[in-house]
């Protein structure tokens, strides 16, 4: 294997061991499935293509209706390892399968903002989904949604064309939140999730990212335990005074 190549790999298994609704085992057996690539950055992994489609909806995951199926992994003694690029994505290949060294956090699918997606996307699965009269805030939320001059639609596809840039799986992120993201509250995850690649891809500023996440401020600033989601301004007075 080669020095430039990752020393350790993230996959997405079919059959993991499941022992509970919501955990499941990952033993340090070896997978021979010759059609199992890994991939170098767990944010890369191609969900909808190794799942055949399936939608692998992120609330599912968080609130434990879905097991997470991601493993770490490492190439099986002996094996060689092969790069493989298409389509824009960077997977690789092991000639005797891979050796499974654990389970990978969810939020590793999510990149640098993982953690901080999944605490959105646990708080809005009880405030936002279903008749906007079942939360005293979706009402301010559903609103801001409907009424916003901003072009959500649009925007969307400005932070879906830069995860897709870095290697993300664009039909996952836009299929995990909703069908599709911007019906449900998906537009805020997804711009949220694409925070750190601002001006990586055309249409995808610091403006845009503002408008896509308004609707959730709208609702949810200073509520109780809501995530804190900040203008692109106050991100940045955050890291000039770090």
């Amino acid at each position: 294997m080669s020095d430039s190549m990752p020393r350790v790999f993230t996959t997405l298994l079919d059959n993991p061991i499941v022992v509970s609704p919501v955990k499941a085992v990952y033993s340090r057996a070896v997978v021979t499935n010759k059609d199992l690539v890994a991939f170098g950055d767990a944010r890369r992994v191609q969900v909808s293509e190794m799942l055949f489609g399936n939608t692998y909806q992120a609330a599912d995951v968080v609130a434990g209706r879905a097991v997470p199926r991601l493993a770490t992994v490492v190439p099986a003694p002996g094996a060689t390892v092969e790069k493989l690029e298409y389509d824009g994505h960077v997977a690789y290949d092991s000639s005797r399968g891979w050796k499974i060294t654990g389970a990978a956090p969810f939020k590793t699918l999510l990149g640098p903002q993982g953690a901080e997606l999944v605490a959105m996307t646990r708080f809005a699965a009880e405030h936002l989904h279903g008749d906007a009269g079942e939360s005293p805030h979706a009402n301010q939320y559903y609103g801001a949604v409907d009424g916003n001059t901003w072009g959500l639609e649009e925007l969307v596809q400005y932070a879906l064309d830069a995860l897709q840039k870095h290697g993300a799986d664009r039909w996952w992120w836009e299929h995990a939140w909703g069908e599709p993201c911007w019906e449900l509250y998906g537009h805020e995850m997804v711009a949220v999730g694409a925070r750190d690649l601002l001006d990586t891809a055309p249409g995808w500023t610091a403006e845009a990212y503002d408008a896509l996440t308004a609707p959730w401020r709208a609702a949810f600033t200073g509520i109780p335990g809501a995530p804190e989601v900040k203008t692109s301004a106050a991100l940045a007075g955050d890291t000039a005074a770090g």
